[in-house]
C-alpha cells in the first residue's frame, strides 16, 4: 500500500515540476528537453505503481518492460540535453541518432531477447534472453559520457553557464549514485525496498536541474555549506537514536527525546547566529562574506553622499573593492529634444568608449517597463526559441560595455538610469542570487540617494541664491563690502576643500563666508565709512556685528547651523577674540577657517581706515606670524601649502563654481 502510494505521489509531483519548467516566461530548447525527461518519469513512476497492483506476471511483466523501455528514453534525452547543455547550440544528428539507439534497445526489451518474462516477484527475477545486458550498459554509458561532457564545459566555461554546470555535475553524480545503491541494495533489501530508496534518491536530482535551468542561481559553495549543516544533523540524529535505543534497551520515545536534546546541542552551534558559527562561515565563505559586506556597506553609506558626482563615484570605486569588476558603468537618463538616452557618469575600465551614450530606445524602453535585473550571459540565452531580434539588439548594444549584469536604478518606479557590470573576480566570475539581491538592494538605495542628492542641488542653489541676495543687500550699505564677501568665500572653498571636508560642510562655509559681515546692517554709516581710527566705542559696535549677523541668520531654518560659524569667526585661537573668548577646538572649524579667509582678504584690499594694501607674500608671512596666537597654525599651513601649489588659485573663478 505505501509503494503504491508513493510511486503515485512521486509520478505526480514530478508531473508538477513537468509543470513549473514548461510555464516559464522565457523557454530554451534545454528546458524542453528536460521537460521530455520528466515526462518520461512521471510515466515510469506510474508504470512501478501499475507493477505493484498487479497480481499476474504476465501484466507485471508488461509493466516492467515500460519502466526498462522509460529508462532508456530517459538516457537517451539526458545524453542529448547535456550535448547541446555543453555546446550551447541543438544538433539534430545527434538527436537522430540517440533517439534511434533508444528505439533500438526498447524493442530488443520488449521482445524475446530482452525481458522474456517474470520468474519471481519480490525479489523480483526476470527471464531475459540474450540480449538485454545490452540494453543496461548503455544506461551507465550514457551517465559517464553526459558526466564527462558537462565536466569538460565547466572547466572552460564562464559566468552563470559555469554555475549552471556545476549543479548539472551535482546532479549526474546523484543519478550515479543511486543506480549504484539500487544494484546493491537489490539484492539484501528485495525488489520492493530497493525500489523505494531508488525512487525517492532519483527526484532529488531532477529538482538540482529544475534549478539550474533557472537564471537566479545561488553559488554551490552556499549550498554544499548549508547541506553539509543539514546531513550532520541527519546523521547525529540517526547514530543517536540507534545507539541509545539498543544499548539502553530503552523506549524509543525516550530515545528519540535523549537524541532530539543531543542533537540540538550540535544544531545551535551551527545553525544559529553566535560566535562559533560565525568563525565557521569565515572559514568555509570567508571572501564570501568579505565582499557581500563590502556592498552591504556601500549600500548604507550612499544615501548620506548629497553631491550627485560624488556619490557615483564612491558606488564605482566600493563596488570594485568588493567584487574585483573590471569594468562597471553607472548610466542615467537625460532628455534631449523629448528623447530619453542613457549618459555614463561614472565608470571604471570604460574610458575608451567610443561614445559614452546610450541611444538605443528599445533598451530604455525594457527598462522603463520592466524595471528587473538583466543577467546578459549568451549561453542561458542562445538557445531560446522565442528570443526576439529587439533582445538580441539590445545584448549587441550593452556587449560593447563588457557587461555581464544589468541592474536598472529605480526611484518611485521611474528609471533613474542603471548599472553595468562584466565578471566579478572576487570569488569565482559569476554573481548568483545572492550577489543579485545585495546588488538590487544597492540599487534601490542609489536611486533614492540620487533623487535626494538632485533635490538637495536644487535647494541648495535655491539657497544660495537667497545667500546671495543677502550679501548685495549689505554691499548697498556698505561700499568695502562689494567683492570682498566674493573673495573670502574663494579663500574659505580653498581651504574648506584642502581640508576635505564633506560637501554639507563646505557648502556651509560658503554661505558664512557670504553672510560673515551680514551684521554690519545693524552698524551707522558712518563708523562703516570713517576713514580715521575709530573710537573704542565705535569699535564696540563694530564688534556687535558677529552677534547681530547671526540673530539675523538663526531666524532662517536654512541658515541656522551657519549662523553658528558667523558668530565666531573673530574668536582667536588664543582665547583672545571676540564675541565668546573662545580657543583653539572650542572655535567652530568653520569659523577658524572663515577667519583666516577674512584676515587674507582684510590685508591684501584697500579698507577705508588705511590706504596700503599688503602683496601676497607679506599678507602670508603675517598669517605665519600670528599663527597660533590669532589663527589656527594647520590651517594657515594649509592655506599657504595651496598658494604655493597653484598661485593662480587666488585669481581663479573655477573654486567658486565648485570645479577645483
Amino acid at each position: 500500500m505505501g509503494y503504491n502510494f508513493l510511486s503515485t505521489f512521486l509520478s505526480i509531483v514530478t508531473l508538477l515540476l513537468l509543470t513549473f519548467v514548461l510555464v516559464r516566461q522565457k523557454k530554451t530548447v534545454l528546458h524542453y528537453e528536460f521537460g521530455l525527461i520528466l515526462l518520461v518519469l512521471a510515466f515510469a513512476f506510474f508504470a512501478k505503481h501499475m507493477s505493484f497492483t498487479e497480481t499476474t506476471l504476465e501484466n507485471i511483466t508488461k509493466w516492467e518492460r515500460i519502466i526498462h523501455s522509460a529508462n532508456v528514453l530517459f538516457a537517451a534525452t539526458l545524453v542529448l540535453f547535456c550535448y547541446n547543455l555543453t555546446r550551447d547550440k541543438f544538433n539534430i544528428t545527434f538527436g537522430i541518432i540517440s533517439y534511434i539507439t533508444a528505439a533500438i534497445l526498447i524493442l530488443i526489451i520488449n521482445s524475446k531477447y530482452g525481458i522474456a518474462g517474470i520468474e519471481n516477484v519480490n525479489p523480483i527475477k526476470y527471464h531475459t534472453g540474450s540480449l538485454y545486458p545490452v540494453t543496461r550498459i548503455p544506461l551507465l554509458f550514457v551517465l559517464f559520457y553526459s558526466l564527462y561532457e558537462v565536466i569538460r564545459a565547466s572547466i572552460i566555461s564562464k559566468g552563470l553557464k559555469k554555475l549552471q554546470l556545476q549543479y548539472i555535475i551535482l546532479s549526474l553524480i546523484l543519478f550515479l549514485i543511486v543506480g549504484m545503491v539500487y544494484g546493491l541494495l537489490m539484492p539484501l533489501m528485495g525488489n520492493w525496498q530497493s525500489t523505494l530508496y531508488a525512487m525517492i534518491l532519483n527526484f532529488f536530482p531532477l529538482i538540482i536541474i529544475t534549478y539550474a535551468l533557472s537564471p537566479r542561481l545561488l553559488s554551490t559553495k552556499i549550498v554544499f555549506y548549508n547541506s553539509f549543516k543539514y546531513i550532520l544533523i541527519a546523521i547525529v540524529m540517526i547514530v543517536c537514536d540507534t545507539l541509545i535505543s539498543s544499548s539502553f534497551k530503552i523506549h524509543h520515545t525516550f530515545s528519540l527525546i535523549i537524541t532530539m536534546v543531543l542533537t540540538s546541542i550540535v544544531y545551535f552551534p551551527l545553525f544559529t547566529k553566535n560566535s562559533f558559527s560565525h568563525i565557521i562561515e569565515n572559514i568555509v565563505l570567508r571572501k564570501r562574506l568579505e565582499y557581500q559586506s563590502l556592498l552591504v556597506e556601500t549600500s548604507a553609506a550612499v544615501v548620506k553622499i548629497l553631491d550627485v558626482f560624488q556619490l557615483l563615484d564612491f558606488t564605482v570605486s566600493s563596488l570594485y573593492r568588493a567584487l574585483k569588476t573590471e569594468k562597471i558603468g553607472i548610466f542615467l537618463t537625460e532628455t534631449i529634444q523629448n528623447k530619453t538616452m542613457l549618459k555614463l557618469h561614472a565608470n571604471r575600465g570604460l574610458n575608451n568608449l567610443k561614445t559614452g551614450y546610450i541611444f538605443n530606445q528599445k533598451l530604455i524602453t525594457l527598462f522603463t517597463s520592466k524595471k528587473s535585473t538583466l543577467i546578459i550571459d549568451s549561453s542561458f540565452n542562445r538557445l531560446s526559441n522565442n528570443e526576439s531580434e529587439e533582445y538580441k539588439e539590445i545584448i549587441t548594444e550593452l556587449t560593447q560595455f563588457g557587461t555581464m549584469l544589468v541592474l536598472p536604478i529605480i526611484n518611485k518606479s521611474e528609471l533613474i538610469g542603471i548599472i553595468t557590470f562584466d565578471q566579478k573576480k572576487s570569488t569565482g566570475d559569476f554573481f548568483d542570487i545572492q550577489d543579485i539581491e545585495i546588488l538590487e538592494s544597492l540599487a534601490v538605495n542609489l536611486g533614492i540617494a540620487i533623487s535626494n542628492a538632485r533635490l538637495y542641488k536644487e535647494l541648495d542653489d535655491t539657497y544660495l541664491r537667497i545667500t546671495r541676495a543677502l550679501s548685495l543687500v549689505l554691499e548697498t550699505k556698505d561700499s568695502y563690502t562689494v567683492g570682498h564677501s566674493d573673495n573670502v568665500t574663494k579663500y574659505s572653498l580653498i581651504i574648506a576643500k584642502k581640508l576635505n571636508l564633506p560637501e554639507t560642510e563646505i557648502v556651509k562655509v560658503a554661505q558664512a563666508s557670504m553672510l560673515h559681515d551680514l551684521g554690519k546692517i545693524g552698524v551707522h554709516d558712518y563708523i562703516l565709512e570713517k576713514r580715521t581710527k575709530l573710537t573704542p566705542e565705535e569699535w564696540e559696535e563694530i564688534k556687535l556685528h558677529t552677534i547681530k549677523g547671526a540673530k539675523i541668520l538663526d531666524s532662517l531654518p536654512f541658515l541656522k547651523e551657519v549662523s553658528s560659524i558667523v558668530k565666531h569667526h573673530h574668536e582667536h585661537f588664543n582665547g583672545n577674540g571676540y564675541p565668546s573668548h573662545q580657543k583653539g577646538n572650542e572655535i567652530p572649524l568653520g569659523s577658524q577657517i572663515l577667519g583666516i579667509a577674512d584676515a587674507f582678504d582684510a590685508m591684501t584690499t584697500e579698507r577705508p581706515y588705511k590706504s596700503n594694501k599688503l602683496g601676497i607674500e607679506d599678507a602670508i608671512n603675517e598669517l605665519i606670524k600670528n599663527s597660533g596666537t590669532q589663527f589656527n597654525p594647520e590651517i594657515v599651513k594649509l592655506f599657504i601649502e595651496s598658494i604655493r601649489d597653484n598661485p593662480n588659485i587666488l585669481t581663479s573663478k573655477k573654486i567658486m563654481q565648485g570645479e577645483m
